[in-house]
């Protein structure tokens, strides 16, 4: 069920954030954060109420198919950053995401021993809503410039389409060396919670 409920997420995941990132390009970056955002809130909530693996499985793989903040707020920081600190903003991006990776299981796994584990669900669903609440009321896309309209083949407008438009031998080799290595990590996280299980219930 563990080793499921990664992949299945992930395969949302990997399907529906190029198609959100280009509505983003379409319709702006900042509704497509909010969606992510909200849904992620909603979704997260609904985990909390869930009565079978089964359920928990499906609003997972909803999650992955919905949200997508991550990307959102990077393609957001990405075209309101000026383009000499560009690396640098996409670079304070992952340090919070990293930051939150490493304070996140300490403070979830604090929160599950000593409320439950539902209650876990529940704070985080408060938390990215607070969260909500400020990239509503702080957060401001910048005005795009003005692009000279051209005639778009149909293909070229597609997901598929667009991959090939922007596709070059050093974007594919980038993409080949990230997918090797979330792959190289992604064997080890199902298992390492039961391992510990395993070591605490030996000791």
């Amino acid at each position: 069920w563990t080793g499921s409920y990664q992949s299945l997420g992930s395969i949302g995941f990997a399907v529906f954030t190029p198609i959100w990132g280009m509505l983003g390009d379409r319709h702006g970056r900042k509704p497509m954060l909010v969606r992510a955002t909200m849904a992620t809130a909603i979704i997260i909530i609904l985990m909390g109420m869930a009565r079978t693996p089964t359920q928990l499985l499906l609003l997972r793989c909803l999650q992955g198919c919905l949200t997508g903040t991550p990307a959102a707020a990077s393609a957001l920081v990405a075209a309101g950053s000026p383009k000499e600190h560009l690396a640098y903003a996409l670079g304070l991006i992952q340090t919070s995401l990293f930051v939150g990776q490493s304070l996140g299981p300490m403070f979830g796994g604090y929160i599950g021993d000593m409320y439950g584990y539902r209650a876990t669900f529940f704070v985080s669903g408060v938390i990215i809503l607070a969260s909500l609440i400020l990239v509503i009321l702080v957060v401001r896309e910048p005005e795009r410039e003005p692009v000279v309209a051209e005639r778009v083949p149909a293909a070229k407008k597609r997901p598929l389409g667009v991959l090939r438009a922007v596709a070059s031998p050093r974007l594919l080799a980038l993409i080949r060396m990230t997918l090797t290595f979330n792959l190289t990590f992604s064997l080890l996280s199902p298992v390492i919670p039961l391992l510990i299980q395993d070591l605490v219930a030996d000791s």
